[in-house]
């Protein structure tokens, strides 16, 4: 038996109006950031199942970038800063009632689908273009659309789109990874404005960051690919915050992207999930922690 399901406003009109922003006809409920409502929705139509498939969203930003080939170059030098921000944002360390033993599990799962993980590097944009053009002549994708790599070129808007980010429980944290972005975005179009690039690296050394992040988070280490060296992950990121700084100004988000510090303190979503089990061993508990943390800090009716 093959049950899909899907839901997501599309960009139509009136979805603000429909079931789920109306308390009376959903029955109330509580507001919770995790994307797991349709996996639940499918045991109880169809009961257990001895087998689960399930693709989870991750939570992905915009920043306009209007040159094509500018887009194309910032899209290479952000691939490396990719895994330090993704380390702030894991969040999903739970799979089908069990302790993954990753800060990160969303991200293991989606490697089952083609065209994930970290892009590749191109040199323009008229080799990306040839690229996209290949899969879409072969069959392989209908358009940009199916290419769901950690950071892509929008296929239809100006943009370079983030997608690398485990969901986040607080209004806070999304603000802080939006600005983060933004910022690095920025940073770059300035190195490229004055004719200057930031390193490329292979994505396969990217990669072996991103493997660490989602398996330990905060914790253990990054590798520093331009020393070849080791170096704890909360000291890569507040390199990363000083390489951004003077972009932050500009862009008026140095008190949104220093909410790092706050999530240093706290720990990642991921981390203070764990506290919680480790403390009640009731997943019903985790799942009470995350529905407050969602509330926190924005008005619930």
């Amino acid at each position: 038996m093959h049950l899909r399901a899907r839901y997501g406003h599309g960009g139509r009109l009136g979805y603000d109006r429909e079931w789920r922003a109306q308390p009376e006809r959903s029955g109330g409920g509580e507001l919770v950031d995790q994307g797991m409502h349709l996996l639940d929705l499918t045991h109880w139509i169809a009961g257990p199942l001895p087998l689960h498939s399930a693709l989870l969203r991750t939570q992905f930003w915009d920043v306009a970038v209007e040159d094509n080939d500018a887009r194309v170059a910032i899209l290479g030098g952000v691939r490396y800063f990719l895994p330090h921000v993704f380390a702030l944002s894991v969040n999903s360390p739970f799979w089908l009632g069990h302790n993954t033993g990753w800060k990160s599990y969303r991200a293991k799962v989606f490697e089952r689908f083609p065209r994930t993980g970290i892009p590749d590097a191109f040199d323009s944009w008229v080799e990306y273009q040839d690229y996209l053009n290949t899969l879409i002549a072969t069959g392989c994708i209908a358009d940009g659309k199916k290419i769901w790599w950690d950071a892509r070129i929008h296929p239809f808007f100006p943009t370079i789109e983030y997608r690398i980010c485990d969901i986040q429980m607080r209004v806070d944290e999304t603000i802080c990874l939006a600005a983060i972005f933004q910022a690095m975005t920025y940073t770059l179009w300035k190195l490229y404005d004055r004719n200057q690039t930031w390193r490329q690296y292979r994505r396969s050394l990217i990669h072996e960051n991103k493997w660490r992040a989602a398996r330990f988070g905060l914790d253990e280490k990054l590798i520093d690919l331009g020393k070849k060296i080791e170096v704890p992950t909360t000291a890569l990121i507040v390199e990363l915050l000083e390489f951004i700084e003077d972009a932050a100004v500009e862009l008026g988000v140095v008190e949104e992207i220093s909410y790092v510090h706050e999530i240093f303190r706290r720990r990642t979503g991921a981390d203070r999930q764990l506290q919680v089990y480790e403390q009640t061993g009731s997943l019903q508990d985790v799942v009470r922690y995350v529905i407050e943390e969602t509330e926190a800090g924005i008005p619930v009716a």
